[in-house]
């Protein structure tokens, strides 16, 4: 199966995989990239669904984890 990447650099998951791992949209993923592939995952630890169980802190979270990202500062979670 394959899919295109828009313009925008979005990707679908065709619906077919969605049902079968019970994803939704308020499910949690993790990207990693893994010897020169995308993997992509359920996020199920305890740390993601504190942080999406409030959007306003999921937003800053995500803004300083991108700012370290950039700066090349690696950090624990």
């Amino acid at each position: 199966m394959t899919r295109k990447i828009d313009e925008l650099g979005r990707l679908v998951i065709p619906k077919e995989i969605r049902e079968q791992l019970e994803i939704d949209k308020n499910t949690i993923l993790k990207i990693e990239l893994e010897d020169n592939r995308i993997v992509i995952s359920k996020d199920e630890s305890e740390y993601s669904k504190m942080l999406y169980a409030n959007e306003e802190l999921a937003k800053k979270v995500m803004y300083y984890e991108k700012l370290l990202e950039e700066n090349n500062i690696s950090y624990l979670k």
